[in-house]
């Protein structure tokens, strides 16, 4: 089956789990990719046919939240259309039996007007996390999904919330993760951290808390350096393959996006979440009401101080993981087959 996987660029959570649903069915498949700026090149670099279908688009901390915010991101957001004309011609000239979307919104958009493929959708956001133009932006979120996919599925570890309007083609999932080859060993206690809330400022706060806490080792993971000082541990990026090597070594994982929770679920690790977005903010009160995770930010990290303490909070939590332990690549995967 030739299956197109399109996927969204903002922030590399979605190309990543992408990657672990490509890495099960690429040798049963023909995978083609289509991402925007700057991930099309790395996959490429992976040795996958990458298509660049546009550049990426920063999501800032308000968007969702404050209504300037939204606008500014909707208009910056606006000129992807313009690529409609493109993406109905790559889509002809791959002509897959099956479409993949991780969330990107215009190859589904465009393959509707020719209906070349069938459309499955993967999203945590079933119900857009927003405070402003909620009931106008849902609406039209759940008449696109309608529309445009045969079917969606939605990785969940937090307790996600399924509106009725699409409750028909939707499937709950167990997280999507990727498989450990080689287990990462620590010789101490460890707390790894997975940034995507790297600015300076709270990149040395959290340096900072983990230099007063010397008894615990802190790995950073995807810095632009490689070194140790005493009981900080920098990853460069490039030498990090596999995230959920350290993260299965973990005592505790320190995260912020979604892909990342998952991971951390999944092998059922104590986790403490920065959330610096307001979709990252929803998830974080939603896996926190589940009990999955304890929440914080760079500025309070008292949460992870408890963590750190408190052996049975950190029981606790995995505890409440379970009912959230599910492959949700094989679940995903037979379910991708299923459509072809």
């Amino acid at each position: 089956m030739r299956i197109l996987f399109a996927i969204c660029n903002i922030g590399f959570g979605h190309v990543s789990r992408s990657l672990a649903l490509i890495k099960e069915l690429e040798a049963r498949h023909e995978i083609f990719v289509a991402v925007g700026k700057p991930y099309a090149r790395y996959l490429r670099e992976l040795g996958y046919n990458a298509r660049e279908i546009y550049a990426g688009i920063t999501l800032g901390q308000e968007v969702g939240k404050r209504m300037l915010a939204t606008l500014l991101f909707l208009n910056r957001a606006s000129p992807i259309l313009l690529s409609l004309r493109y993406v109905k011609r790559m889509i002809a000239e791959i002509n897959p039996e099956l479409i993949v979307s991780d969330t990107e919104l215009v190859v589904p958009f465009a393959n509707r007007f020719s209906k070349r493929a069938r459309v499955v959708m993967i999203t945590h956001q079933p119900n857009i996390f927003t405070k402003v133009f909620r009931r106008a932006t849902n609406a039209l979120w759940h008449r696109y999904l309608n529309r445009c996919c045969d079917a969606i599925l939605v990785p969940d570890v937090v307790g996600i919330p399924l509106p009725e309007r699409i409750g028909k083609k939707t499937e709950i999932i167990g997280p999507l993760f990727h498989r450990v080859k080689r287990k990462v060993k620590f010789r101490r206690k460890t707390v790894v951290i997975v940034p995507s809330f790297a600015s300076v400022s709270e990149y040395e706060r959290l340096v900072e808390f983990a230099e007063r806490n010397k008894e615990w080792d802190f790995v950073f993971l995807g810095q632009s350096a490689e070194k140790r000082t005493g009981n900080v541990i920098l990853k460069k990026k490039e030498n990090v393959k596999n995230p959920c090597e350290y993260i299965s070594a973990a005592e505790i994982a320190v995260v912020s996006g979604y892909s990342a929770l998952m991971e951390a679920v999944y092998y059922r690790k104590p986790v403490f979440m920065i959330p610096t977005q307001f979709e990252q903010e929803c998830i974080a009160e939603l896996g926190e009401a589940s009990g999955v995770l304890v929440r914080g930010s760079v500025s309070n990290l008292k949460g992870l101080e408890n963590l750190m303490e408190d052996k049975t909070l950190r029981r606790r939590i995995v505890k409440n993981q379970k009912r959230f332990h599910r492959n949700g690549v094989r679940e995903a995967v037979r379910l991708i087959e299923a459509m072809g």
